[in-house]
């Protein structure tokens, strides 16, 4: 498969998109910080006090949510906002778009797996209090509503376990990452990689990928953007670009990678919207846990 007509969706283990403007996203994650901090102090000194029935504790698991998060916010903002102010004095603007390493890629799969925990601590957090709150509602049985009323447990129901599903991925994730180590993709071209030119690099995996069943190498340009329809805003990414190839592993744990780049492909764009990018999806099927890593290329249409 080359160009992919039209565009096919997929799950990403690691979003890539900014935090929207950091000149907003700062101020915002201040105050939202600022806000909670105020929010649990409140309920520390006990100037607030939450309403009949509800434990005073849960004013200050909200309080410090929003501190939580408003500090995720300013920090990765703040980030973002240091490396484009240093980026300034790159002498080429691909290099000004992401920090690139010098010569070679290493495996996205630990800062996906940060990434992933960090959603799921913050799930966490919000449905700690939801799942006290109703279960409280219904210490003293059925609600007179009815079966009705207990719609809102159903669902609470559910998105527990969609977290437990997301807690079962990650032990999943690092067991895997125990299992096969550290990857790495060595270029011996670039970078950058440039559109009408080729991928060549070197793969540097463990030894036990040479005995997989099969191993394969997939290069694809993914388009990752906010779909907004009314009040509702989705996560989206496209895969516009998909080509794969088998691998073949040495026992010390080496493959060579080949991939031509179209011209007629999108330029990676990371560093404001709209953002795309090219990686190089390395999968395995071994006895007991399959292998995959994820590296990010820097791929552009020129050099200058």
């Amino acid at each position: 498969m080359a160009h992919v007509n039209p565009p096919r969706r997929i799950q990403t283990a690691m979003s890539r998109m900014p935090l929207g403007p950091a000149t907003i996203a700062v101020p915002l994650g201040s105050v939202l910080f600022v806000a909670g901090c105020g929010l649990a102090a409140a309920w520390y000194f006990g100037v607030a006090k939450p309403n009949r029935g509800v434990p005073g504790w849960m004013l200050g698991w909200v309080g410090g949510l929003f501190a939580l998060s408003g500090a995720f916010v300013t920090a990765k903002a703040g980030r973002h906002l240091l490396w484009k102010r240093r980026a300034r004095s790159l002498a080429f603007a691909w290099q000004r778009d992401y920090p690139w390493p010098a010569r070679e890629a290493s495996d996205a799969g630990a800062p996906g797996m940060r990434q992933h925990a960090a959603g799921v601590l913050v799930a966490v957090a919000i449905l700690v209090p939801l799942n006290f709150g109703l279960l409280l509602s219904f210490e003293k049985g059925l609600p007179p509503g009815g079966i009705l009323e207990l719609i809102p447990l159903l669902g609470l129901v559910l998105l527990d376990l969609l977290i437990l599903l997301s807690l079962a991925y990650l032990v999943y994730r690092a067991v895997q990452r125990q299992r096969f180590g550290r990857s790495r993709l060595v270029f011996e071209n670039g970078p950058p990689l440039l559109l009408g030119g080729e991928l060549r690099a070197r793969l540097e995996v463990s030894p036990l990928l040479a005995a997989a069943h099969e191993c394969t190498a997939t290069l694809r340009a993914v388009h990752e953007y906010m779909q907004v329809s009314g009040d509702d805003h989705t996560h989206v990414a496209e895969v516009l670009y998909e080509d794969s190839a088998p691998l073949e592993v040495s026992p010390t744990g080496s493959a060579q990678v080949r991939f031509a780049l179209p011209a007629n492909a999108p330029a990676t764009s990371l560093a404001e919207p709209p953002t795309r990018y090219w990686e190089l999806v390395v999968g395995g099927k071994c006895t007991g846990i399959d292998f995959e890593a994820v590296f990010l290329l820097p791929v552009y249409a020129t050099a200058d």
